[in-house]
């Protein structure tokens, strides 16, 4: 399930790492505390990894780069579209909108222009990201520092993080393995998908572009909900079905 929020972005100028902006708004968007401590500290947990389940998109609309400002000013109207397996967020993040009528990000204001609840089901084998997608692994470098490695979907570990990643989320929420087998891979993805941008203090790289998936039908209807890959709360991973 999805909500699709239109925003009056015209002359509007954001921050042009609005991300942690985005993911703040959302937990803040929570006004039972339990729950917002539930999903922000733990999580849906499978063996040492914690997994919230939710993801969100880009902000989508027309929009001018001021790389002195570091900000984007946008155009026209803005799409912004929040995921998620848990109908309760949802349920809470509707509510406030409705209530609160705008969004703030960093120091902008957006009015909310209308919010809708959609229903996206899988079709066809080809998804189009809305949002980019991450796979890494934490390494230790040749000189003893530990970190992120990123990979490209030029590489095949890309293909198996994500896949891998997929099956863990799906076993955190239901506690079972998914039927059938997940297949992941590009279909037409160039360098310029590549996006690099720093989320709070820390380096991403992820992807945008088209690729194939396929697989047990609950299994994709899950993978619609929550995104694929890592870093889904953070605002990577969500995808549309193109065909």
């Amino acid at each position: 399930m999805r909500l699709k929020i239109t925003l009056a972005g015209e002359g509007k100028a954001v921050p042009l790492r609005y991300l942690p902006y985005l993911q703040a708004a959302i937990y803040h968007m929570i006004e039972d505390e339990t729950y917002q401590d539930f999903l922000h500290n733990q999580g849906f947990t499978h063996g040492n990894k914690n997994f919230k389940l939710f993801t969100f998109s880009s902000l989508l609309g027309r929009g001018k780069v001021n790389p002195e400002a570091k900000t984007i000013t946008f155009a026209d109207k803005i799409t912004w579209i929040i995921s998620s397996q848990e109908a309760p967020l949802l349920d809470y993040l509707f509510a406030t909108l409705l209530n609160r009528q705008q969004v703030q990000i960093g120091r902008t204001t957006l009015q909310i222009l209308g919010i809708e609840r959609i229903d996206v089901q899988p079709k066809g084998e080809v998804i189009r990201m809305l949002s980019p997608i991450v796979a890494y692994q934490t390494v230790v470098f040749d000189d003893g520092r530990q970190g992120p490695k990123y990979y490209t979907p030029f590489d095949p570990q890309f293909t198996n993080i994500v896949v891998q990643n997929a099956v863990q989320k799906y076993e955190a929420y239901y506690g079972e393995k998914p039927a059938g087998t997940l297949t992941f891979g590009p279909l037409k993805v160039e360098k310029r998908d590549q996006l690099v941008t720093m989320f709070k203090k820390n380096l991403i790289r992820g992807w945008r572009g088209e690729y194939q998936l396929t697989g047990d039908a609950k299994l994709l209807a899950f993978l619609t909900n929550v995104g694929l890959g890592s870093k889904n709360s953070a605002g990577f991973g969500l995808f549309e079905w193109k065909r």
